[in-house]
């Protein structure tokens, strides 16, 4: 018999991320599809429930391993989970399978890679890296202000379009970064309406993706200083709720 336990965030609230749900659904599917074994032995799945919390993530996962002795650990929503767990699968010699936390030193990092650890979902980065000389030559925008939520995966994204997009030529001329869950974006609208700049390079998810481009079209800012970024900013789970405020958005996913 092999054991598999799943860590996830099962009711993720942000439409851009798979909820927890959706990947045991998802795992069982595939089970369904073998008979539920694996080489002639039966695969018995455990699901926690992280709720969106790295503490607890890693109390549930050592349960995991600890207790319910499984063979293999999984899941992994948000990338403060993912580096709250990476320490204690590798010192206990469990295999680590990513499917959702975009987290890139966890596979990237020569001090925190590691043989036990692999990953099932894109790291932050990696679709925004070729986006910034995508930027500088088809897009033709010199000069671009970077903005986003001010998390981890924020600073991933922008930071890794920033670089690219410097390394073809192009300048960023500012950084905005808005903390989740922002009902007023009026505040950071003006700091980007004072770089004055060609373009703008933008990453949010779920409502304050919505929010954002819905008040930086009313703020007047589309005119002058038109708006792309990542994949999420604009997403078909939320493009309705954008309504106009969204066509035209260039974006890069997967």
């Amino acid at each position: 018999m092999s054991r598999y336990g799943s860590v996830c965030w099962l009711l993720c609230p942000a439409p851009s991320l798979p909820s927890g749900e959706h990947s045991v659904c998802g795992l069982e599917l595939a089970l369904d599809e073998v008979g539920g074994q694996a080489a002639g032995r039966a695969i018995i799945v455990q699901v926690e429930d992280s709720a969106g919390n790295p503490e607890q993530a890693l109390a549930k996962a050592r349960q995991l391993v600890e207790r319910e002795r499984v063979h293999i650990l999984a899941g992994v929503t948000l990338s403060s989970e993912a580096g709250a767990l990476r320490d204690s699968v590798v010192a206990a010699g469990i295999p680590l399978l990513v499917r959702n936390a975009g987290l890139p030193g966890l596979t990237r990092d020569p001090k925190r890679r590691n043989p036990l650890i692999f990953r099932v979902f894109f790291a932050n980065g990696q679709h925004e890296a070729p986006f910034g000389r995508y930027a500088d030559e088809k897009l033709g925008d010199r000069r671009v202000v970077l903005t986003g939520l001010d998390y981890s995966a924020g600073h991933d994204k922008l930071g890794a379009f920033g670089r690219h997009f410097q390394a073809a030529g192009g300048r960023i001329v500012g950084e905005v970064f808005a903390p989740v869950d922002t009902a007023d974006y009026g505040p950071y609208l003006q700091r980007i309406r004072q770089h004055d700049a060609d373009a703008v390079f933008a990453f949010y998810s779920g409502v304050d993706a919505v929010r954002f481009v819905q008040q930086y079209a009313e703020f007047g800012l589309l005119e002058r200083s038109p708006l792309f970024g990542s994949g999420e900013t604009v997403d078909e789970s939320i493009l309705a709720e954008q309504g106009e405020a969204g066509l035209g958005f260039v974006s890069s996913s997967h």
